[in-house]
């Protein structure tokens, strides 16, 4: 992955977890002068509503605390989180107790010109979509067929033989920004969760390094479609027993092995 040619500078707003790291590391190695800042914000909001958590599925919930707060753990001690990489990249780099508001971006110097990546839990509030920089999200997958979240589950439990992830611009509705770019079809050849979610997370690193920047125009409200399309929330404790009796498995050796890689490596990965 060669760094990329473009004019603009970018900012990275993210949440620390093992798929913001997996897709921004080679990024931000790799285009290092470029990053005009990285701004970390919390995983979730301090007000959320925590009834979610009654029906959530069980292995879904390890999951995710292990990609997120365990990681940051272990990446605070062997300096392997974006934080550090940061540091030794002299980026400048910020840590907000709570979601981005409009009048931040003043603290980041941002000029107009910047694209911004907003990979967060967070909804962005309309009138930051409404600057003039550009901005982008990731999503895992084809949003005219699946929206909302933990959608890798969802498509491992419909029988799906393959999938995309894209970038999107997005807008004020959840997952229906225009799709700036696609990936190939990414073939489910294995009956571990694990395995497809860090080959979702990789195809997005992969996206985002290959994206020419200089053909992105701001489009936004632009949809990427017209048809209504079901929303998918997080896997609950039906869905995980559903993907048990088509004998679907979290992860193997193979995938720790991998996850293990990523929590330590302080290089491109």
């Amino acid at each position: 992955m060669k760094k990329i040619k473009s004019n603009q500078k970018f900012i990275i707003i993210y949440n620390e977890c093992i798929r913001s790291k997996i897709i921004y590391q080679n990024f931000i190695i790799n285009n290092h002068s470029l990053i005009r800042a990285v701004v970390k914000v919390p995983t979730v909001s301090r007000n959320i509503n925590l009834n979610f958590l009654k029906n959530i599925g069980f292995k879904y919930l390890c999951f995710s605390f292990f990609q997120s707060k365990f990681f940051e753990f272990i990446g605070f001690f062997f300096s392997s989180t974006l934080k550090s990489l940061c540091k030794r990249k002299k980026i400048k780099f910020y840590n907000f107790n709570s979601s981005i508001k409009k009048n931040d971006f003043k603290k980041f110097r941002t000029n107009k010109k910047d694209i911004v990546f907003f990979s967060t839990l967070h909804k962005i509030e309309q009138n930051i979509l409404k600057m003039s920089n550009i901005f982008l999200n990731f999503h895992e997958a084809d949003p005219k067929k699946y929206r909302g979240s933990a959608l890798y589950y969802y498509q491992l439990l419909n029988n799906e033989k393959s999938f995309k992830t894209c970038i999107l611009e997005p807008n004020e509705k959840l997952d229906s920004g225009r799709i700036v770019s696609i990936s190939p079809k990414i073939k489910i050849k294995t009956k571990y969760i694990l395995e497809t979610i860090l080959n979702g997370y990789f195809s997005q690193s992969r996206l985002i390094n290959t994206l020419n920047y200089k053909k992105v125009k701001k489009l936004y409200p632009r949809k990427n479609s017209k048809k209504v399309i079901s929303t998918y929330t997080t896997p609950t404790r039906q869905t995980e027993k559903e993907l048990s009796i088509k004998k679907l498995k979290f992860l193997n050796f193979k995938n720790l092995k991998l996850l293990l890689k990523v929590f330590f490596s302080d290089q491109k990965i």
